[in-house]
């Protein structure tokens, strides 16, 4: 009877080890201690999304409804801290990208450590390089929609803020940078030209007083705005 007890037991933490296992996606076994830190768990409206590695390039897609973004900005802080818990673990010349996409093929916050090629991103000015997350680009209406849904902050230095139509940006829009904590530069990257910066400004003062403000010109140069 013991026996067969004993057989009994191997068998089931035999199935808890492969099941266990099977959570860690074939493509990111390379970096399975990375992908077991970020804690991504399946939950509705939120799930790991797809993984690619290449030239010194790491992609993460996470499908994330609005709700879901706290989960989002978890995963974001619990790399941070792998990071700087395992400093080497990732080559320094690494660019990491983070991307959460809603219910469209487009990206809906971009999140990364360095500014590259791949999506246009933006750097901001004397911000240190490493593994770490430092950068959200994102529209800043969707952003406002979220906020005003969902109250979710991120720990992160530099927002990169987009949109097509910045004749509609008014003070208010930006009341949703009061969730961002620890930020120290707002990027302003509208896709247009010869639009009213002061709306941007005002809202920048009122929710996010002393943070540095840049705008992206002509050439992708950055203008210090204060």
């Amino acid at each position: 009877m013991r026996r067969i007890f004993r057989v009994i037991s191997i068998a089931m933490l035999a199935c808890v080890l492969i099941s266990g296992c099977g959570r860690i996606p074939k493509e990111v076994a390379e970096y399975k201690e990375w992908y077991e830190a970020l804690q991504i768990e399946d939950r509705q409206g939120f799930k790991y999304g797809g993984f690619s590695s290449d030239d010194n390039h790491i992609h993460l897609s996470i499908e994330c409804n609005y709700n879901n973004l706290g989960d989002f900005a978890k995963v974001v802080s619990r790399h941070n801290e792998f990071v700087r818990q395992n400093p080497d673990y990732f080559p320094k010349d690494t660019a990491i990208y983070f991307i959460s996409y809603y219910e469209s093929p487009m990206p809906f916050l971009d999140c990364y450590n360095k500014p590259g090629d791949y999506f246009g991103e933006v750097g901001g000015i004397g911000i240190e390089e490493n593994s770490e997350i430092k950068y959200i680009s994102a529209n800043l209406f969707q952003l406002e929609y979220a906020y005003k849904q969902y109250k979710n902050a991120f720990s992160i230095p530099v927002l990169v803020l987009t949109t097509d139509t910045p004749e509609d940006v008014h003070a208010e829009n930006l009341e949703f940078l009061e969730q961002f904590k620890n930020l120290d530069q707002i990027i302003v990257n509208y896709n247009a030209l010869g639009y009213d910066m002061t709306p941007t400004l005002e809202g920048i003062n009122k929710y996010a007083p002393g943070v540095e403000v840049y705008q992206v010109v002509d050439g992708g140069e950055l203008q210090k705005w204060q």
